[in-house]
């Protein structure tokens, strides 16, 4: 074995010595072999296999490269036994690959707090779940071992631990981001960056995001229904909280906005929050809302649309412009009752003008009434990433004080979740 090993370490081995060494599974002959084999090939990957078994930095390449393709077992398997041969090397690795599928129990359970390689990682471990004590506890540690001076300006920024002063702020309608792990804020901080130019955001006033732990949040959690919470818990933020607006990011749920919250997904794009403010500016959805959704029942008025009865055609057009909120714009040739077929039908001909009128919507069709919009076509209302329209621009610009009729701090003495602010006009 000495000779073979020898003749191995040599800068070109023969095939027959490389070929002996693979059978006795030795490391320098199986790397040689696998330099000689092509990628794609099944025994490529049975010499790493065999590399793995006896070399940790083997293991966990093999591990990561099923973790890239979503093999999860295998790269549970390969990680397993990176552990078995070198756990202080592997450990890293492994707790990473586990917080990045959200596995955070058994990362607390595999390192140790008094080691200070492993502390940033436990650091973030425990904020996702919201075991602020933990912390608490470590945060001077990290700090004196200068070595995540990233992660402690973001446990500062983000107050995870202390509460800064109130946000004070001028405008009307002050928004406070909250999230609920150091990925999430970042995160959210960054969407709502992107709409620094969007005139939509520029209607509010957003304070640095603030961190909310989220075992205090008493939320659904089901990836295809409007997230929804217990919104009592929020009062007990009041004197946290200078803003009568939060905006908040959980881990998945529908987009919504109740009353002074509106709330998102951790995957929503700035559109998706561009929409939502659409809300607490009065607009409602275009597109088909659910059957219950109140405001198909005249619970209150937007902006953009208006639930009309069928005999409103017979009105005379002072009473029909009186329930439009648009009516300021719409010109005195435009159309807005036009006969078909013997019979008076409301709305405005689709003649390729476009001119603001009167047009069916499809907020109301999954109801009994009819809804009707100013416009035709796609917009932001109607489908995520569409423009805001002129008309839309020019009904939020001349208003002389936009300000949204919610705060947050009325949220918890409603359970009823609404998708559209309470703005009456």
């Amino acid at each position: 074995m000495h000779y073979l090993n020898k003749a191995l370490s040599e800068e070109t081995p023969t095939p027959e010595i490389i070929t002996l060494g693979t059978k006795h599974n030795i490391a320098q002959a199986l790397r040689h072999a696998r330099m000689q084999t092509s990628p794609r090939s099944p025994t490529y990957h049975q010499l790493s296999a065999a590399l793995a078994k006896q070399d940790v930095e083997e293991a966990l390449l093999l591990a990561h490269r099923y973790a890239e393709n979503r093999h999860d077992k295998d790269a549970q398997l390969w990680f397993e036994q990176a552990m078995r041969l070198a756990p202080q090397k592997a450990q890293i690795p492994y707790a990473t690959w586990l917080y990045e599928r959200g596995q955070y129990s058994d990362i607390n359970a595999m390192l140790d707090a008094t080691n200070t390689a492993h502390l940033p990682l436990l650091m973030r471990v425990n904020i996702r779940l919201g075991n602020v004590y933990f912390v608490e506890q470590h945060i001077e540690q990290l700090e004196d071992a200068n070595i995540a001076d990233e992660l402690v300006e973001q446990i500062n920024r983000y107050q995870v631990v202390t509460s800064l002063p109130k946000f004070v702020s001028q405008c009307e309608n002050s928004v406070q981001p909250i999230a609920t792990s150091l990925e999430d804020l970042t995160s959210l901080e960054s969407k709502l960056a992107t709409l620094r130019d969007s005139f939509v955001a520029s209607q509010f006033c957003f304070d640095t995001p603030k961190y909310v732990p989220i075992d205090r949040l008493q939320c659904n959690r089901l990836p295809n229904a409007p997230i929804m919470c217990d919104e009592d818990i929020w009062l007990s933020y009041q004197g946290d909280i200078a803003a009568k607006l939060l905006l908040v990011m959980l881990p998945r749920g529908g987009a919504n906005v109740h009353g002074g919250i509106m709330y998102i997904d951790r995957a929503d794009t700035p559109n998706v929050i561009e929409h939502e403010l659409m809300h607490w500016l009065g607009f409602v959805d275009e597109y088909p809302l659910r059957a219950t959704h109140n405001f198909c029942t005249g619970a209150y008025v937007a902006k953009n649309v208006v639930v009309l009865d069928a005999d409103a055609s017979q009105s005379s057009r002072e009473t029909l412009l009186a329930q439009l909120p648009w009516r300021i714009y719409i010109e005195e040739d435009t159309v807005l009752v036009s006969e078909q077929d013997g019979e008076l039908v409301l709305g405005t001909p689709k003649n390729g003008q476009q001119k603001i009128g009167l047009y069916r919507a499809k907020t109301c069709d999954n109801s009994a009434t009819q809804a009707y919009r100013p416009l035709p076509g796609r917009n932001i209302m109607t489908h995520l990433g569409e423009g805001l329209p002129p008309l839309y621009q020019r009904m939020i610009s001349e208003e002389q004080s936009i300000k949204v009729n919610a705060n947050f701090r009325d949220n918890g003495r409603s359970v009823k979740l609404f998708e559209s602010v309470l703005n009456k006009q």
